[in-house]
């Protein structure tokens, strides 16, 4: 039975990884009886499958959850750019993506892998007569919150997409894009479900527990606008006591920090895709990516995180800050790192913002402050609406910078995404704000219709 888990994960993996699966729907009809048969026959081999769709998400290089989500979307904001001229990677630079680009693919071939890995977890548990009913809920949890992440990143690169709940290829591969609200309400409620019931207490941040299921929820009442519910789900993982700002920025990425919420473990390396990507491999070496002066020379005066997340690398009359929040690659010798989803640092940004839309200017001058004092800056000035916010903006921008799609969404669901990125970027147009859907996923499915302007 374990061997052909093995078998499964591996091939899941060349799967993600662009080496099969060419339709992001039309995955194969005999996979899903084989795992519906045999792997889903007791809660053991069951669970195993969900650390197989772990292990398939970190061997994908630069994949939606190993690191694609800090490096395109970080080049597509003002965050990032690239020292190398390769067409793949400045058409994200310069917000001119092609339809044929094979990294765009890569993201949303590998976010439906997942939710098709996901649908049929739940699928073979839901029908399996070995597993007991409460190892069924737990692990039809899981599922559900991986879903709900997954379609939650396509969403905020694509907008409205195909809403895939089954395997059965012959139906998905024909689904026509729904809107943004009908997919919102399908994270809502996988992740509602799973904070239901997901223990509090698993030990580790590589698996999801109910208070990730809140933080994430957090973040998608925030985009929402839900700003009370926001609030709320945010408050919940303040509150349990689970989760502590480290003092330390350095130990903020390690495995096991004490902030993480969730992460995403490489399973036998102590280096992250990100880490791999944006660390040089020597002090004079010329980093690929690097900070753009606009991010760069925004830090206040004595914030720590441009002096613990950032680095940088002379060589001959130039110099490259490059993002160094991630500090381990494949010749470093530290302590591991894990790909951070989820940290606690987010809830109180969350919640200040949340609270400031609701005219709560102390509390949401209380939650800014946190963020800013662990940052080694002192307490904002800001006293007003307008003021605040701006406030809430730039620590954001500060705190979470080349971390997921954090600054591109941002500018995005804030309606800044123009002013911000066109005098920035020379070729900048409204519709950029979406990635294209793939041209070879719209050729396999002619009810797929393309974004604006591509």
């Amino acid at each position: 039975m374990k061997k052909l888990i093995i078998i499964i994960v591996v091939a899941a993996s060349a799967c993600i990884a662009g080496t099969g699966c060419k339709k992001f729907v039309d995955i194969g009809q005999p996979k899903n009886q084989l795992i519906s048969a045999e792997v889903f026959a007791d809660s053991t081999d069951a669970s195993a499958t969900l650390v197989g769709i772990y292990i398939a998400s970190m061997n994908n290089s630069m994949g939606i959850n190993s690191g694609g989500l800090t490096l395109y979307p970080g080049l597509s904001a003002d965050e990032l750019a690239p020292t190398g001229t390769s067409p793949s990677i400045v058409q994200f630079y310069q917000d001119n993506i092609l339809t044929n680009n094979s990294s765009n693919n890569g993201l949303w071939v590998a976010g439906y892998n997942y939710i098709y890995a996901t649908n049929a977890c739940l699928e073979g548990v839901n029908t399996s007569a070995g597993i007991a009913a409460s190892a069924k809920v737990r692990i039809s949890a899981e599922a559900k919150f991986i879903r709900g992440y997954e379609y939650f990143c396509l969403l905020n690169l694509y907008g409205g997409i195909p809403d895939v709940m089954s395997t059965n290829y012959r139906v998905t591969s024909l689904l026509p894009r729904v809107s943004t609200d009908e997919i919102y309400n399908q994270v809502i409620a996988d992740l509602q479900f799973a904070e239901q019931n997901l223990g509090t207490n698993t030990g580790v941040n590589d698996r999801p527990n109910s208070l990730a299921a809140s933080a994430l929820l957090a973040r998608v009442f925030l985009y929402q606008g839900k700003y009370d519910l926001a609030a709320a789900e945010a408050s919940k993982v303040i509150n349990s006591g689970n989760f502590q700002l480290e003092a330390d920025l350095n130990n903020v990425f390690l495995s096991g920090s004490a902030e993480t919420i969730w992460q995403f473990d490489l399973p036998f390396n102590k280096y992250t895709w990100e880490g791999q990507t944006f660390v040089p491999t020597s002090s004079r070496a010329v980093p690929r990516y690097v900070l753009t002066n606009d991010l760069f020379s925004s830090f206040e005066p004595g914030d720590q995180r441009a002096v613990s997340w950032t680095k940088t690398n002379t060589t001959g009359s130039k110099s490259y800050v490059y993002p160094y929040k991630y500090k381990s690659n494949a010749l470093a010798t530290g302590a591991s790192e894990g790909e951070v989803v989820l940290r606690r640092a987010e809830q109180y940004l969350i919640r200040a913002e949340a609270e400031m839309k609701l005219g709560d200017l102390s509390s949401a001058i209380a939650d800014l402050n946190l963020i800013r004092n662990r940052a080694g800056l002192p307490n904002s000035t800001a006293n007003t609406p307008a003021t605040v916010f701006t406030a809430i903006q730039a620590e954001r921008r500060h705190e979470f910078f080349c971390e997921g799609a954090s600054r591109w969404f941002d500018l995005k669901r804030w309606n800044l995404a123009n002013e911000v990125l066109a005098p920035l970027k020379t070729s900048w147009n409204s519709s950029d704000q979406l990635y294209p859907i793939p041209v070879n996923q719209i050729s396999s499915d002619p009810n797929l219709i393309q974004n604006p302007g591509y």
